[in-house]
């Protein structure tokens, strides 16, 4: 949001934030286009905007020609993260996923299925529903250590819940943990998780520019991928290396 801001303000827009809800649905406040952070259809300020024939760019992909989209390569990063944790001895691999109403959650459980048949491995995923915090993260990872065939690392789709999967899997000491987004709470960590770096700060502005470049008539909608990188600490090992 602050790199969108920052965008926003040197060509000489205002960037406004909009709480979630019915706000966008009811507000008489004009606007020139919008961005949707992980947009579902039934967004408020995703049918408002394309009800008033406003640009739209969208971080997630809503599907949709008439949008632009900044998104990562979530098959990549999946296979990638798997791929590391299997060459450092995890032969279980399980995922705790976000609601996969969200296009980089259902990317993510799509590709871990996928990788999963590839090695002949079971799935073993949780999908939260509700709040998505550390609390929702550990219960997820409580009900997957429990099994008879419990994973031997756990991928989550959010640094909050695999956060909370490092509580549950703390006791056990040998539950590899990896984290899909970066932040200074996962670094932090009393064990550093090994994390995905989305690079944030790029997806911002390029969200920003896009949305300017249409509202200005200079550019038709587009996507644009932006890449990870896996940034490996205690929980898997030390060290880093770019994903593909």
């Amino acid at each position: 949001m602050s790199a969108a801001s920052e965008v926003a303000s040197s060509k000489g827009y205002a960037l406004a934030m909009a709480p979630i809800g019915d706000w966008a649905g009811k507000t008489t406040i004009p606007y020139d286009g919008a961005i949707v952070v992980d947009p579902v259809p039934e967004n408020r300020l995703v049918q408002r905007a394309l009800v008033d024939g406003r640009p739209l760019v969208t971080v997630g992909r809503l599907d949709s020609t008439v949008t632009s989209c900044v998104d990562n390569d979530f098959a990549a990063v999946v296979y990638e993260v798997l791929d590391h944790l299997w060459e450092k001895g995890s032969k279980r691999p399980g995922m705790i996923s976000s609601p996969i109403s969200a296009s980089y959650a259902a990317d993510c459980v799509k590709a871990y299925e996928g990788w999963c048949k590839v090695r002949g491995v079971r799935p073993r995923l949780e999908v939260v529903s509700g709040s998505l915090s550390e609390d929702t993260g550990r219960q997820a990872a409580e009900s997957l250590l429990s099994r008879d065939d419990a994973p031997d690392s756990i991928f989550a789709t959010l640094d909050r819940l695999a956060l909370g999967a490092s509580m549950a899997a703390s006791a056990l000491g040998d539950v590899m943990i990896v984290s899909l987004g970066d932040s200074s709470a996962v670094a932090g960590a009393s064990t550093p998780l090994t994390a995905v770096e989305l690079q944030p700060v790029e997806i911002g502005r390029a969200a920003a520019e896009m949305l300017i470049d249409q509202i200005e008539g200079e550019q038709a909608p587009r996507s644009v991928t932006i890449p990870a990188h896996l940034v490996v600490r205690a929980s898997t090992e030390t060290g880093a290396r770019p994903i593909s």
